[in-house]
Formats: C-alpha cells, sequence, structure tokens
C-alpha cells in the first residue's frame, strides 16, 4: 500500500506553484527560488491579516523581487574585456 503524500498547508501550498510559475517566466529557475525564498519570509515576518491571503502575497511579492533584479542588472554597464583600459 503507497502512502499518499501529506496535504500542505499555508504558504507550503503553493510554494511548488510559486517556483514553477516564476521559473516559466523568467527561464531561470534559480531566480524564480531566490524570489520565492524572500517572498516566504517576508510572508512568514507579516501579520495574520497578510498570511490569510497567502498566495496573492507571495506571487505578488516574488514578482517585485524579480523585477527589482532586473533592473539592477540593466543599470549595471556591461564592457567587454578588450574594452578596459590597463591600469
Amino acid at each position: 500500500m503507497s502512502r499518499s503524500p501529506p496535504t500542505r498547508t499555508g504558504w507550503l501550498a503553493y510554494y511548488d506553484e510559486l517556483v514553477g510559475v516564476w521559473s516559466r517566466r523568467t527561464g531561470n529557475r534559480h531566480d524564480a527560488e531566490d524570489a520565492a525564498h524572500d517572498a516566504v519570509e517576508r510572508l512568514l515576518k507579516a501579520d495574520a491579516s497578510v498570511a490569510l491571503k497567502a498566495r496573492g502575497y507571495l506571487f505578488q511579492a516574488a514578482s517585485h523581487r524579480l523585477i527589482d533584479r532586473w533592473r539592477r542588472q540593466d543599470r549595471a554597464e556591461h564592457v567587454p574585456l578588450d574594452e578596459l583600459n590597463d591600469a
């Protein structure tokens, strides 16, 4: 007889879905997991009224985290090695 996996509750019920959706959207599972971890950390620090709306909160927080990361990457100037001045 096989056991069925335990049913996840709370934010755990949405974690795999969150990582999967953002992995497909970004094409980068590592960034999606980082964003999900940050979102879960904020959720756990938030008050109970936020925790009741865990799914929406997690998706919105992860979205903001990924947008912030993309903006920081766009600001970084990329200079090819052959164009760097010798010091």
